[in-house]
């Protein structure tokens, strides 16, 4: 194959993964699996880390939960020593976890794109906050996390929170 065949199939790859040309071979599907499978997989570990309490690769980090919060968690056998924070049931955290497919889970590939999110109904309250409830953003802000930075796919810029 000269280089000209080769630039010309990666030229078709490209258009396939961007929906702007026909996905002759399913290739263009299998990268947008794996790209939304690798995001998932990033929201889930920033979100197990942040819930603990620490920062996760971005920087961003969770108030941490009320005295009187963490308090009601131990009363009412919800939490141990350290309450995990939105971890209660683990209902969130699974619809946004890769290895598991969760009814709450969103994941569609469309021509172009691929959208990963939560339909969990509380989801929104939680990232976006609201009167009496701390902001705690699931996944970053688009461009913050490092992992993502210029590689034109930002992590949160097409994700869905709530239903």
């Amino acid at each position: 194959m000269t280089r000209e065949e080769v630039k010309r199939q990666i030229r078709i790859l490209l258009d396939a993964v961007t929906g702007r040309g026909p996905d002759l071979h399913g290739l263009a599907r299998q990268i947008q699996i794996r790209v939304g499978m690798t995001a998932l997989a990033i929201v889930k570990d920033a979100f197990v880390k942040r819930s603990r309490g620490s920062a996760d690769a971005s920087g961003l980090k969770w108030q941490p939960l009320a005295k009187k919060t963490v308090a009601n968690k131990r009363r009412t056998g919800r939490g141990d020593k350290a309450a995990l924070i939105l971890r209660d049931t683990g209902r969130l955290l699974n619809s946004l976890s890769p290895e598991i497919r969760h009814p709450d889970q969103v994941f569609d590939l469309n021509p172009g794109e691929v959208v990963v999110g939560t339909k969990v109904e509380y989801a929104n309250y939680h990232h976006e906050g609201a009167k009496f409830l701390p902001q705690r953003r699931l996944w970053p802000e688009p461009n913050r996390d490092p992992r993502t930075r210029g590689s034109g796919g930002d992590i949160g810029s097409g994700g869905e929170v709530g239903g």
